[in-house]
């Protein structure tokens, strides 16, 4: 497999082994998954051969300048992806334990971002709402410990505490969900009853709305609703198997047939 022949960091997935590769201007760096766990060095050390022909490859092109710099720092890991962590409330738990860290997103949605001081400083992308960037960057997460020195360009970019993401009750707000076969008609007389009785009424508007192109937290804004109401909904119609949550990466279009 060719590598990219840009400078930056580059991930790589194959069935049981992972690898991340730092490509700058004074050195080149390696991280690797596989049965021993994860070993630091160099590529040639760590990847004889380099990762195969089928490994999934996803590049992050940085400045040479930086990547130096973050090759320096203390390699954690790089084995989970925003598939199934939380970005929000990983970095939340950073600024928790109120250590320097460092976090690469590799992948279509790409990010750099530096905690430090319990504070979360965006490097890249460029003149990006912290926020904004942790509800739309999506990749594997590489994890570095200290805070790496950003530029001056990058510490005039946007500094934000990252607030407590809104929960609704076990689910994020980020959560969709489809009502099922036995749901999507009309519901039965005491699921309907119950569901008015701890939300009232306007609760029963929320129900076309779950079919999986919307988040918990749209339907509480559209139907003017609290999260402690809509987990109450979802919790009712979970009870009774008239709702599934919708786990696919792609969002439907709003009133597509729902996922059986």
């Amino acid at each position: 497999m060719s590598a990219p022949a840009r400078t930056g960091v580059t991930h790589y997935a194959w069935p049981d082994h992972l690898a991340v590769v730092w490509k700058a201007t004074a050195s080149v760096a390696a991280a690797a998954f596989g049965p021993a766990g994860w070993q630091i060095g160099v590529p040639e050390r760590v990847l004889p051969g380099g990762p195969p022909d089928q490994a999934a490859l996803s590049h992050l092109p940085l400045p040479g300048d930086l990547v130096d710099r973050l090759a320096a720092l203390e390699f954690v890991t790089a084995g989970l992806h925003t598939d199934f962590v939380n970005l929000e409330r990983f970095i939340q738990r950073l600024q928790a334990e109120g250590q320097g860290a460092t976090v690469l997103v590799v992948g279509a949605g790409p990010a750099v971002l530096v905690v430090s001081d319990h504070t979360l400083t965006v490097v890249e992308p460029p003149a990006a709402h912290g926020h904004a960037v942790l509800s739309q960057a999506s990749g594997w997460i590489v994890h570095l410990a200290g805070a790496v020195a950003p530029s001056k360009a990058a510490a005039a970019q946007t500094v934000a505490q990252v607030a407590a993401p809104v929960a609704f009750g076990r689910f994020p707000a980020s959560a969709r969900f489809v009502l099922s076969p036995g749901g999507d008609g009309r519901l039965p007389a005491q699921v309907a009853a119950k569901i008015a009785a701890q939300a009232g009424e306007q609760a029963l508007r929320a129900l076309p709305f779950l079919d999986g192109s919307h988040t918990l937290g749209e339907i509480a804004s559209a139907c003017g609703l609290n999260p402690d109401q809509v987990a109450g909904i979802i919790e009712t119609l979970l009870a009774h198997k008239l709702a599934l949550r919708y786990w696919s990466g792609a969002r439907p279009q709003a009133g597509a047939p729902a996922p059986r």
